[in-house]
């Protein structure tokens, strides 16, 4: 069953949908809706997702703010490091090898 012609209203959705592979509008992989996803749908009155699992969670993860880099020195060495720690922080930050050193 193609996505696109799913119903935008889940009171619209007969109980039948469960029983049907339908095709992701994304990728065109083809995915279920079980029982217990479809009671969970009508209680809460969302409708029917038109995309996959995997797709839906690419979705999310694509919100999500990326992890930003920042290029400072070890504190050991002086060697130029990436870190996830910006210049302005007040953290010690190493390279791999200083880290290693000063902890075990």
């Amino acid at each position: 069953m193609s996505s696109e012609i799913l119903p935008t209203k889940i009171s619209e959705t007969p109980e039948t949908i469960t029983d049907e592979v339908i095709s992701c509008v994304e990728c065109k992989r083809g995915y279920k809706i079980g029982n217990l996803e479809f009671n969970l749908l009508k209680k809460m009155n969302i409708p029917v997702p038109h995309s996959c699992p995997q797709c839906r969670s690419k979705s999310h993860f694509s919100r999500l703010n990326p992890i930003r880099l920042w290029k400072r020195n070890c504190a050991k060495c002086n060697k130029e490091i990436n870190t996830a720690f910006a210049p302005e922080r007040t953290e010690i930050v190493y390279c791999e090898k200083c880290y290693q050193l000063e902890v075990y």
